[in-house]
């Protein structure tokens, strides 16, 4: 089964260069979401969130303390980056991501054709707001402390919606074909 996935799978690649983009720790997580709609994948998905102060990564970290693989990546410290480097070597019992969100055009327009419907459904559900079904949908991804949020705009009106909330409405399957 293919699952349309925003976020970008972390590779030895994009890790080297977390030194580069002023990256100082990860905060890491399963990765629910996979891991609800991917229940044959024998690998742990694990999401990995970036962070440029401590302080912030301790509030993240506070947040998800109940997570069996809740910890904080310091990339200061060299056994630290070298236990993330061997978890990114295959074969491993993980499948890592990054919350940074894909660039690629087809996983919005892929996106914008699986969740029309839920979309015009949470917005008149949540905001009272209706959308002619015919309107134009603008997706982009956003990912905040491990959650993966839809910023969408609909006649240049912008909403936010938490995507586990539209995967939880009946109605059209997460599967691309």
């Amino acid at each position: 089964m293919e699952i349309l996935e925003p976020l970008i799978r972390l590779t030895q690649e994009i890790a080297a260069n977390f030194g580069n983009r002023d990256i100082k720790y990860l905060v890491g997580q399963v990765y629910r979401r996979r891991e609800i709609l991917d229940e044959t994948n024998p690998n742990t998905p694990i999401l990995f969130t970036p962070y440029t102060e401590l302080w912030a990564a301790k509030q993240h970290l506070g947040d998800i303390k109940r997570d069996k693989l809740a910890c904080i990546v310091d990339l200061g410290v060299k056994k630290h980056v070298l236990q993330l480097m061997d978890m990114l070597i295959p074969p491993t019992n993980y499948e890592s991501y990054f919350a940074k969100c894909t660039d690629d055009f087809d996983v919005k327009m892929q996106a914008s054709r699986m969740y029309r419907e839920k979309i015009f459904s949470w917005l008149a559900t949540n905001q009272n707001v209706h959308i002619n079904p015919n309107e134009h949908i603008h997706i982009t991804f956003g990912v905040t402390r491990g959650q993966i949020y839809l910023s969408i705009k609909i006649n240049f009106k912008p909403f936010t919606i938490p995507l586990a909330e539209l995967e939880e409405l009946p109605g059209t399957l997460t599967i691309v074909r």
